[in-house]
């Protein structure tokens, strides 16, 4: 049995996996794949699962990112990671820039559109694990600059546990006081434990608000993403 049939055999498709790069800078590692960011740790302990930026058609259907440029820069303050991409056949082209230190992450996507489209989420995605964060308090930041406290559910939760998310503050097990902020879309969080995933997932927009919806030929949608250490109530740098 040569290869390509024993991968059909045993996962149901010839595709393959691409593969995963790990990078540290400080205290900071995490891994990379496809131009996404999983498994991000602080001297080893899970902050954040993942940052990718996602693109639905109008069923909810996937579409694949098609990487067209990117780029990999290490210097002594941090490393700098640049991803460009097409997708929906060519409708989207993006650019997934994301800096990393020890003081943490600052991200950005930008998706211009080269034709009216219509889709049910095109943006970022924010995983969070469930190690050292379930149970935990929270402190949200809402949309007009209100706060509430709060605490990650113990409990599979089947509506979304968050609203209107601009920031999140919450300290890991055992880890570091993790300060999240999203700009460009209104955000909410849904527990992924409802279909057998391991983690929180952040993502826009709202999914009480009408879908599909249209991104318009010429229009940019520009969203960015922060994460920022402190341990024992003092920034990490």
């Amino acid at each position: 049995m040569n290869d390509r049939h024993w991968r059909e055999r045993h996962y149901g498709t010839t595709l393959t996996e691409s593969p995963v790069t790990h990078h540290e800078t400080g205290a900071l590692s995490f891994d990379r794949q496809d131009g996404a960011l999983h498994m991000l740790c602080y001297r080893g302990i899970e902050c954040v699962r993942g940052i990718h930026p996602v693109i639905r058609d109008d069923q909810w259907g996937t579409h694949a990112l098609v990487t067209t440029a990117e780029s990999v820069e290490v210097d002594v303050t941090g490393i700098e990671l640049i991803h460009e991409f097409k997708a929906a056949e060519g409708a989207l082209s993006g650019r997934f820039k994301t800096r990393l230190d020890d003081r943490g992450v600052d991200v950005s996507l930008t998706l211009t559109a080269a034709r009216t489209m219509l889709t049910c989420r095109s943006g970022l995605i924010v995983l969070l694990p469930l190690k050292g964060v379930v149970g935990r308090p929270v402190e949200i930041t809402h949309g007009d600059d209100s706060r509430a406290l709060s605490r990650f559910p113990e409990l599979i939760s089947p509506g979304q546990p968050f609203f209107d998310i601009k920031g999140l503050n919450y300290t890991v097990r055992h880890g570091p006081t993790v300060r999240l902020l999203f700009e460009g879309e209104v955000f909410e969080m849904e527990d992924q434990r409802n279909w057998s995933d391991a983690s929180f997932k952040i993502y826009s927009r709202p999914l009480a608000w009408p879908i599909p919806y249209v991104i318009e030929a010429g229009e940019t949608v520009v969203q960015g993403f922060s994460m920022q250490l402190e341990e024992h109530g003092h920034d990490v740098s």
